[in-house]
């Protein structure tokens, strides 16, 4: 994903605004994916069935929310938490 001319002349401006008033920037996002592993592709020789063998259960999920917390001068903070 690009990003657009707009989006690259505002974000120095966002970044000298937020250094002038000494605020911090917060990117936040959350996502919930399964515990099910993905399909995947195997083989067997012509004429035979693949069987692929997994064990335990994996129908739960996982959420997970994430801050990246930046503040011009500083170093970029990253604070996370997984909810099971």
């Amino acid at each position: 994903m690009g990003q657009t001319t707009e989006q690259v002349e505002v974000w120095p401006r966002v970044k000298a605004t937020a250094g002038e008033l000494g605020a911090k920037l917060r990117f936040e996002d959350e996502a919930g994916p399964g515990l099910r592993p993905s399909k995947g592709h195997t083989w067997a020789p012509v004429g035979m069935r693949p069987v692929v063998r997994v064990s335990g259960n994996n129908w739960g999920h996982v959420n997970i929310a994430g801050t990246v917390c930046l503040r011009p001068g500083e170093r970029p903070r990253f604070f996370y938490r997984l909810y099971i």
